[in-house]
């Protein structure tokens, strides 16, 4: 039932790192989303979602500061787990799925052309920033 494997990477800033699909991916090109991916068999879900991020953006996600977010149901049987971390070293550099990356503010995101999320994780991230503004 596992499917795909997400991390909504933080940076010093408190931003969060965003794709934009590339015209060469067969699913909402044009769209932005998180840095992950579809599951290779006998991974679990944080080993799937530190490799595509990795894949897709070139920074190392140290897999021992995941925080698990969210899973939510596609399809009635594929599972997408989301983490987060502000754990990682190098330098974003994309691949061939996407035509560019942003770090933005989490409040930005309904701004965009999103790939479709949760609006509990949406909502989450927002409370998430407010809350830190406010210590």
């Amino acid at each position: 039932m596992l499917y795909a494997g997400v991390i909504i990477v933080f940076n010093e800033n408190e931003e969060i790192l965003i794709v934009k699909r590339s015209s060469a991916v067969d699913s909402f090109s044009g769209y932005w989303c998180f840095p992950g991916g579809g599951v290779d068999k006998g991974e679990t879900a944080e080993e799937c979602a530190v490799r595509e991020t990795f894949e897709e953006t070139q920074i190392k996600v140290n897999p021992g500061t995941l925080v698990y977010l969210d899973t939510i149901i596609k399809d009635e049987d594929k599972e997408i787990h989301f983490f987060t971390s502000s754990d990682w070293t190098g330098e974003v550099k994309i691949d061939w799925e996407s035509d560019d990356y942003q770090w933005i503010c989490p409040t930005e995101i309904r701004k965009l052309q999103f790939i479709p999320t949760p609006e509990s994780l949406i909502s989450a991230l927002e409370i998430w920033v407010q809350d830190n503004k406010e210590k």
